[in-house]
């Protein structure tokens, strides 16, 4: 009975994230009302896969390792924040709907930090904004999606540059947006993010 109140309440928490995710994205500068955008001539595709980058926080190397994509992760759930902690089914879920990636464990995660039954703890620290538009999308043969966007990348000392950017989707009915990102880099002169 316990576990079903829980799934029930992870699938509750799951469609609350997802919702609103869905209906705008936000930036240093301004909010962005991803709805108002149907205005354009954005398929709701186009949509959908724009809103997931603009809460992406994982870029290049980053999808290399689980846990850097799990902190980096909570950095579009901290308006859940309850101290310094996020409720632990809702860093999974959001993790498994828009990586793919299905974290069983985080018992141990970021182990030198103050640990809290059922909740993970949120690293302080400045992050980095990240604002995607102009999307350009390709089908490509295997089913994957290829997306191009300019991205305004805005620093946590205030700084800002313009950038493209690189994604790869894949469609996932199990998701909650209908897609999971399988990788996003930023070309930067002679970087990669």
């Amino acid at each position: 009975m316990k576990k079903g109140f829980i799934v029930v309440i992870s699938l509750i928490c799951a469609v609350v994230i997802c919702s609103s995710m869905l209906i705008s994205a936000k930036s240093d500068e301004k909010t962005v009302d991803i709805i108002s955008d149907k205005s354009t001539s954005l398929s709701q595709t186009e949509l959908n896969l724009l809103s997931m980058l603009n809460h992406n926080f994982v870029y290049g190397s980053a999808f290399d390792n689980a846990d850097d994509v799990v902190n980096l992760s909570m950095n579009a759930l901290l308006s859940y924040k309850n101290d310094d902690y996020i409720k632990e089914n809702l860093v999974t879920d959001f993790v498994n709907n828009m990586y793919g990636i299905d974290v069983v464990d985080l018992s141990e995660f970021n182990s030198q930090y103050p640990h809290k039954d059922g909740y993970v703890f949120v690293v302080a620290g400045g992050f980095t904004r990240y604002n995607h538009k102009n999307i350009s999308i390709k089908n490509n043969e295997d089913g994957t999606i290829s997306v191009r966007t300019d991205v305004t990348v805005f620093y946590h000392d205030g700084n800002k540059d313009v950038y493209k950017a690189n994604s790869l989707f894949v469609p996932n009915e199990n998701s909650s947006f209908g897609y999971n990102i399988v990788y996003s880099e930023i070309e930067t002169p002679g970087v990669s993010l």
